[in-house]
């Protein structure tokens, strides 16, 4: 099973399993999104009922394992699962705020910066077409991040839920039998995968692992990794990998940390279908 099928030949049971996968993706993309912006007291609530691990194993379920899909990251995403479940009950957002600011630094963290151009790009100018392109892809659906929210466009938690939105509009387009809407949808999936995410958010997965172990993020860690490893063999994206943070001065992460909101993402557009 691939991401983009032929809706001229796929049957009514075709149709149905694509479109539940598409609401299981949407829901992982979502709650990584919300567990990696910072903390508000929802998120630490959800964590701390259960609601938040039950619904990614809920979630997780509904994606068989892929042909060529490392099943020793599967096991790490199962093992952050079993360790949100064993580990929740005294979660709070004050708690969470203090790891977070542990992890991500008051200055920003070398150890495992949140934002994609503080990987892919080789100086200002190179980070400055990736931000562009980034806004390119949320502008092409109606969206863009509310400037109040001072958050970057390439921080990890808003491509998250860009992911989120355009497989829930997938999900939305197959159930209502709107096929072309529905194609260009898991196009542009695999394009941001290839492009994007899925070039940087493996590694960072690996980074917060060790920098967040112990805590809810570095439980969050391996489940990120290894689901942005499925989706890029589901949707048949080939990113090129990148595996180190770039260097940078002093002004330079001055000037990043500038840009780093406390609060979570705010969007400007329409997140619905």
């Amino acid at each position: 099973m691939t991401a983009v099928m032929d809706t001229e030949v796929v049957s009514a049971a075709d149709r149905t399993e694509y479109a539940e996968a598409a609401v299981a993706r949407s829901g992982m993309y979502k709650r990584l999104g919300e567990a990696l912006a910072y903390p508000v007291p929802a998120t630490a609530e959800a964590i701390r009922s259960g609601e938040f691990h039950r619904e990614l194993a809920t979630y997780a379920a509904y994606l068989p394992p892929q042909p060529n899909e490392d099943a020793a990251l599967r096991e790490r995403c199962i093992e952050g699962l079993c360790a949100l479940a064993e580990d929740h009950g005294s979660v709070t957002t004050d708690g969470l705020g203090e790891d977070y600011g542990d992890i991500f630094g008051h200055a920003l963290s070398r150890d495992c910066p949140p934002y994609e151009t503080e990987y892919a790009g080789a100086h200002i100018f190179m980070q400055s077409q990736e931000l562009a392109d980034v806004g390119g892809f949320y502008a092409a659906y109606g969206l863009a991040i509310d400037v109040e929210s001072h958050e970057r466009l390439d921080h990890i938690s808003p491509e998250l839920e860009f992911m989120h939105v355009l497989c829930e509009r997938e999900a939305y387009a197959l159930n209502h039998d709107r096929d072309e809407q529905a194609e260009s949808c898991a196009q542009t999936q695999g394009q941001f995968i290839e492009d994007h995410l899925g070039r940087w958010g493996p590694y960072f997965g690996q980074l917060l692992a060790k920098r967040g172990a112990g805590t809810v993020y570095g439980h969050i860690a391996p489940i990120l990794e290894w689901f942005l490893s499925w989706e890029t063999e589901y949707l048949d994206a080939a990113p090129d990998l990148v595996m180190e943070i770039q260097a940078g001065d002093e002004a330079d992460q001055d000037e990043a940390q500038s840009d780093m909101g406390m609060s979570n993402v705010d969007w400007v557009g329409d997140m619905a279908q």
